[in-house]
């Protein structure tokens, strides 16, 4: 998905590859295991476009959803 790749940059390769394969480096313990979970979970719901999809696809959208997602109730939270 070449719309998605602005959003694949920095630490969110590191959410992606732990969230698809788990952890494998050492440096990847850095990274609580939180997002990585919720982003495996959004590829299992997305489960049923595998045909259409692949994981690494499914898991960057679910990963740009949960971070918008959680954008948004940071945003609404501060404003009140």
């Amino acid at each position: 998905l070449k719309i998605l790749s602005p959003y694949c940059r920095w630490d969110s390769l590191y959410f992606i590859n732990i969230a698809m394969d788990g952890y494998q480096f050492e440096q990847q313990h850095a990274f609580f295991p939180l997002l990585p979970l919720l982003i495996r979970y959004g590829a299992f719901v997305l489960e049923p476009l595998q045909d259409v999809l692949s994981l690494l696809a499914r898991c960057l959208i679910s990963g740009v959803f949960i971070s918008f997602a959680a954008h948004f109730i940071t945003v609404v939270n501060v404003y009140r």
